[in-house]
Parts: structure tokens; C-alpha cells; sequence
């Protein structure tokens, strides 16, 4: 039986959920950061800073996005852009329309 918990991970992201087994099993949000660089910045630079993050609302079997489920694109500003609304299969979208 799945219990509610917090993971994180050494990327920054972070899940909050329902785990089975220590992996996402159940309903949850998996929030992943999103860097702007600028031009000519190499990727590892220190100088980048956090401006978006992409959040995962839905469920999940075994560690992967499965069923009904929505990708979001979040901005500081506080905006809010739907990337996906819809049915998942082993972490990819099964439908093609694609919102935003």
C-alpha cells in the first residue's frame, strides 16, 4: 500500500506523493527546475538562475507518469502554461494533441 512522502533529488527536483517501495506510486506532483542562461553562458555556469519550473499533476505506477495526468509550465512571475493535459504511458503523453 502506498503512503503519502517527499522525495528529492540532486537535480533539484522534488516529489510529493503517494511511494511505494521508494518510488512515485500513486497520485503526485513532481516539480523539476528550469534554467535561462544567456548568451554564450556555458551550461554549468553559476550564473544562471531559476526563472521556470515544470510541475507533473497526476498518477503514477512504479516511477512513471501512468494515466491521467497534466504537465504545467510554470514561470517567478506566477504565470501558469498547460504543455499537456491528458492520458500518460511510461513517462511520454499517449494522445498527440498537445496544449500551449
Amino acid at each position: 500500500m502506498s503512503k503519502e512522502d517527499i522525495l528529492t533529488y540532486d537535480n533539484g527536483s522534488c516529489y510529493i506523493g503517494e511511494v511505494l517501495n521508494g518510488k512515485k506510486h500513486g497520485r503526485g506532483v513532481l516539480s523539476t527546475c528550469a534554467f535561462v542562461y544567456s548568451a554564450g553562458m556555458p551550461v554549468s555556469s553559476e550564473m544562471a538562475h531559476l526563472s521556470k519550473w515544470n510541475e507533473y499533476h497526476g498518477t503514477w505506477v512504479n516511477d512513471k507518469m501512468e494515466g491521467p495526468g497534466q504537465m504545467l509550465r510554470k514561470c517567478g512571475t506566477g504565470t501558469c502554461q498547460v504543455i499537456y493535459d491528458g492520458m500518460w504511458k511510461d513517462d511520454k503523453p499517449i494522445e498527440t494533441k498537445k496544449l500551449g
